[in-house]
């Protein structure tokens, strides 16, 4: 499963995990001080059927020579006419 082979990436010497491919945005989670975002939803794609599909994030990631230090995470949403607006929760 995702979950086993993103910690895999880690035992292997990955300093982040980042999915993608479901269209929708899925948890997070740091294991061994290393993160792993499952999914970021979607960013530019033609779907509007549900909410959940409208919905992505923008993930900057900052790292020293230490490894991972920080994240910040930037939520947007699709339009019906295709603009992708970054939203503030």
């Amino acid at each position: 499963n995702q979950k086993e082979l993103a910690r895999r990436f880690i035992d292997a010497g990955a300093n982040a995990v980042v999915g993608a491919h479901p269209h929708v945005v899925q948890e997070y989670e740091v294991y061994r001080r290393v993160p792993i975002y499952y999914s970021l939803g979607n960013f530019v794609f033609d779907q509007y059927f549900d909410e959940e599909v409208k919905k992505g994030i923008i993930v900057k990631m900052l790292f020293s020579k230490d490894g991972f230090v920080s994240a910040e995470v930037t939520h947007t949403e699709l339009t019906q006419d295709g603009r992708v607006c970054p939203r503030v929760l």
